[in-house]
């Protein structure tokens, strides 16, 4: 029976959010609308475009710079992934193929997507920062100002 109460309010929608009861199928729930709203298979391809550019480019592997790029790119390819999404929220809500997507569906509200982009944005930021040389950032501004 509490094997069936847990199911129940696990697969209940309660305004856009899932249930708050605490078990192992809730976070399984979090992580799978997570990789939905992020469009994950999309997001590694270009992840993997992107470390498939820098191995063709970098003289010197880093592994740091490879790691940095991995994570900061999903970060950020998720990101502009969920912002899409609440945009065309309510077109994917007419369309067969989009109807059953995190945030037309309801089982994602809007707040918790637009919280969930930013995050991954500053993250995706955060990541990419250590990437940039100081060096190129003086120069692209100094070419700036003449």
């Amino acid at each position: 029976m509490k094997i069936l109460v847990v199911q129940y309010l696990c697969n209940q929608k309660t305004n856009g959010l899932l249930s708050k009861s605490i078990s192992p199928s809730l976070f399984t729930n979090y992580f799978a609308i997570f990789l939905e709203v992020t469009k994950m298979r999309l997001s590694v391809s270009v992840v993997f475009s992107s470390l498939a550019g820098y191995l063709l480019g970098a003289t010197v592997v880093d592994f740091k710079v490879l790691l940095l790029l991995a994570v900061g790119g999903y970060c950020m390819v998720g990101a502009s992934n969920v912002f899409n999404q609440i945009i065309e929220r309510d077109r994917d809500a007419l369309m067969h193929r989009t109807k059953d997507r995190p945030i037309p569906s309801g089982r994602l509200s809007i707040t918790p997507a637009f919280i969930l982009g930013s995050i991954l944005t500053l993250l995706g930021i955060g990541y990419y920062i250590p990437l940039i040389r100081k060096q190129q950032c003086l120069e692209r501004y100094l070419y700036s100002c003449m």
